[in-house]
């Protein structure tokens, strides 16, 4: 109860309560005394001239429906080497059944310090993979984070993520926090899984996108739209909300309404060619969580143009 009484008045715990800081992160259960600042000795003894502090944390962010639980968190109190005490947790996860080899995926190049997508293993497959159309009917976003120095934005959203095979972009938005698209104007773009059941493990991936006319576009905000829910009906338009965040804090809402619909089979060979060739354009700032990077995954190319992918 005392910790509890402590924990009120912990910096970290005001900020993530106000969605200041470490917006939708989580933490596990502390029940251990602050771990700093502390003498370098076995056991927990402050220092005099600080006051005790929750310094040392763990926090972790999921992907919606993916199921995290923390089992334990500790203080490793016999640890002497420095004036804070380390901090240690076990968390659970739920692992979603693995992709076949063959599927395309996205490896780190250790000796360029980037990413790409690998499918190098099998050169010919003819197996066959379903796929699903996604047919935006609505896009509209709120309050969006100003990234110009007129207190506005030139917003455009990225649709990526494992089941793409190839990135989606709507047009710019010019001088506005309030974007609207037309619907003549939005994308379609197609989802691919081994199975429907497997889709349901999937995510869209949004990234919204500020355009800059000479420099890299700016990330304004990534939200992640579940397939989980989306599939059920065909015939249905279903209507989606989703928060965008950007190092820890909101950027704005981001709302419409999409069908997706059975689109056929495409082979494996061509979804590797599809995920392999070079996008239109590769913002300098879209990192979506482990989902896809894209921070020129093709380093042996000439850097990507500048522009957005429309223009």
């Amino acid at each position: 109860r005392a910790l509890d009484t402590l924990l009120e008045c912990d910096q970290l715990v005001q900020q993530r309560r106000t969605a200041k800081a470490f917006k939708g992160f989580e933490e596990g259960l502390i029940r251990h005394v602050p771990t700093f600042k502390v003498m370098r000795q076995i056991g927990t003894e402050y220092q005099d001239e600080r006051a005790p502090a929750y310094c040392d944390r763990v926090l972790w962010r999921s992907l919606e429906g993916m199921e995290v639980r923390s089992l334990d968190l500790w203080a490793g109190e016999r640890v002497a080497s420095s004036d804070h005490k380390p901090v240690g947790t076990v968390i659970q996860l739920r692992l979603r059944a693995p992709r076949p080899e063959w599927w395309p995926r996205v490896v780190r190049d250790v000796d360029r310090g980037v990413q790409k997508h690998s499918a190098h293993h099998v050169t010919h497959d003819n197996t066959h993979v379903p796929c699903w159309r996604v047919r935006l009917v609505e896009l509209h976003g709120e309050g969006l984070t100003p990234s110009d120095m007129n207190g506005k934005a030139d917003p455009y959203i990225a649709f990526v993520g494992d089941a793409l095979p190839q990135w989606a972009f709507t047009e710019v938005q010019y001088r506005t926090l309030n974007p609207e698209w037309k619907p003549s104007t939005l994308p379609s773009f197609l989802l691919a899984a081994l199975s429907k059941e497997a889709l349901k493990e999937e995510y869209i991936v949004l990234q919204a996108m500020d355009h800059d006319r000479f420099d890299p576009d700016d990330a304004i905000g990534t939200a992640v739209l579940p397939l989980r829910d989306l599939l059920d009906d065909p015939d249905h338009e279903h209507s989606f909300e989703v928060e965008l965040l950007h190092g820890g804090q909101p950027g704005g809402v981001i709302r419409g309404k999409l069908r997706i619909q059975e689109a056929g089979t495409m082979t494996a060979t061509h979804l590797r060619k599809q995920r392999l060739a070079k996008q239109r354009f590769e913002p300098n700032n879209l990192c979506c969580f482990n989902l896809c990077v894209c921070r020129n995954p093709f380093a042996s190319d000439p850097p990507p143009p500048t522009h957005s992918p429309h223009r």
